[in-house]
């Protein structure tokens, strides 16, 4: 389902991502990818707070600098600019 929701996702098909990685999440809660998709998807259709709260559960689980800097990001985009070097730092 992470796959899916990738292949939605690069398609510009943010909805359809959701689904992907609801579906996804209800198997395996902590899968991290899936929750990093799942943020940058919520990010794409408006919804910045879930977004935020998404990808600051998957950064540690994926520990990846682009899973950092993607919350650094999102972080940014929600005037959290201190919580936003703080993840940059982390990558």
């Amino acid at each position: 389902m992470v796959q899916a929701g990738d292949a939605y996702s690069r398609a510009g098909q943010p909805e359809e991502a959701i689904n992907a990685y609801k579906a996804a999440l209800a198997k395996s809660p902590e899968n991290g990818p899936a929750l990093l998709g799942m943020g940058t998807a919520l990010i794409q259709i408006g919804d910045l707070s879930a977004g935020v709260s998404a990808l600051t559960t998957a950064a540690p689980v994926v520990g990846t600098s682009s899973a950092y800097n993607r919350l650094g990001v999102a972080l940014t985009m929600t005037g959290q600019t201190q919580d936003a070097v703080a993840a940059y730092q982390k990558r």
